[in-house]
């Protein structure tokens, strides 16, 4: 009986670690990105941003006028300010 609840407890751990996935990566660093109207870059029309933690930020309309704002390296505590 011992041994069938031994077995039966490292089985479903072992299903639970395996159904559980790879674990997520958060990214490198904290992005920031501002989107315009066209390629002279005077409109402003929106922006999206990155964070630490792997949430994303948009607002406004996002096209092919883009331009990278700030990117400041990820620490397990969050952006590390320069």
């Amino acid at each position: 009986m011992k041994l069938f609840r031994v077995l039966t407890t490292t089985g479903l751990a072992v299903a639970c670690a395996l159904a559980s996935g790879p674990a997520l990566a958060f990214p490198s660093h904290e992005r920031h990105w501002e989107y315009y109207a066209d390629a002279s870059l005077s409109t402003l029309v929106g922006g999206r941003e990155m964070d630490c933690f792997g949430d994303v930020y948009v607002w406004g309309q996002q096209g092919p006028y883009q331009v990278l704002v700030y990117e400041f390296p990820c620490d397990p505590e969050g952006p590390i300010q320069p």
